[in-house]
């Protein structure tokens, strides 16, 4: 059973990724619009969306007080895998002739709680010798 303080996290993360999400959107809507270039306009939504997600778990998620670095290093690390994770698990749908909104599903439903597993218990868990 989960108790109350980690529930506080897991709707934090939530709020703060859903605003990371929200932000990817928007910028990347707005450089799309500006240049036509939708793998550009990917790459700047995702870097603007990965530093309001890493600040937000830094400073209100989780509460990292030092070795921001550190963190900061691994939360790139797991947003990296996460991607991977989501494609591969599309592929992987693909592959085995099941609906596009499945795969995506499957995705969506796998990779955040993953990303918070990690994220909990590896990524902002820095010791003070690191």
């Amino acid at each position: 059973m989960i108790n109350a303080r980690e529930a506080v996290k897991v709707i934090k993360f939530g709020l703060v990724g859903g605003l990371a999400t929200l932000t990817h959107i928007g910028v990347a809507t707005v450089f799309f619009r500006l240049s036509s270039d939708a793998m550009w306009s990917n790459v700047i939504g995702f870097a603007v969306a990965f530093t309001v997600s890493l600040a937000g778990h830094l400073v209100w998620t989780f509460q990292v007080r030092s070795n921001h670095m550190t963190a900061s290093f691994r939360f790139l690390l797991v947003a990296i895998a996460g991607f991977c994770l989501s494609n591969s698990l599309i592929l992987a749908g693909r592959y085995f002739g099941w609906p596009e909104c499945a795969n995506l599903a499957a995705a969506i439903m796998i990779v955040p709680p993953t990303s918070f597993i990690l994220s909990r218990f590896w990524v902002f868990r820095v010791r003070s010798t690191e």
